[in-house]
């Protein structure tokens, strides 16, 4: 999806569920193949356009802090549905917004994290996708969205950052 991005691409956040120590070299392998800027989230970073901050791999979670500007917090707390860092958490984090001001996307994994936090956003206005089943690597999370309603649209891999990108231009 990120390298579908333009250099300018929407302010974006990711959690992926890696171990600690793999996540700055996974951001660096996707900021030399991607236009906009990847980089591991720090605490305190600010959110930009044009940037793309990965959740640091098993340590603590990625929340947004609101006020001008956006910024990364990472917070020391328990595994949320089993995981640190939990996509759960970050969407929670993006309630706060207002209504139409977050494209909300769960990709292919196992378990249910993430599907709880997208009903939460889609149900006070925001866009929500979720991977198809047929381009999911592992369909389990993606699968929990789609059947509790939190995904608006359920789409194949190679059409979500056009669609995150359309969304984004409303």
């Amino acid at each position: 999806i990120v390298t579908g991005f333009p250099a300018d691409c929407p302010p974006t956040l990711i959690v992926q569920h890696m171990p600690c120590g793999i996540t700055p070299l996974f951001a660096d392998r996707l900021d030399r193949h991607s236009l906009p800027h990847v980089v591991e989230a720090q605490d305190g970073m600010p959110i930009r356009q044009g940037m793309v901050c990965i959740a640091p791999g098993g340590a603590q979670h990625l929340v947004v802090e609101h006020g001008p500007p956006l910024r990364c917090r990472l917070l020391d707390a328990p595994p949320v549905n089993g995981h640190r860092p939990s996509a759960d958490c970050m969407f929670e984090s993006l309630t706060h917004r207002p209504a139409g001001q977050v494209v909300a996307v769960v990709l292919t994994g196992m378990g249910d994290d993430g599907a709880q936090g997208l009903l939460k956003l889609r149900n006070l206005g925001m866009r929500t996708i979720a991977q198809d089943e047929s381009s999911a690597l592992i369909f389990g999370m993606p699968k929990v969205a789609a059947e509790c309603g939190a995904a608006e649209q359920i789409l194949p891999l190679d059409r979500i950052a056009e669609r995150i990108l359309e969304l984004c231009q409303c």
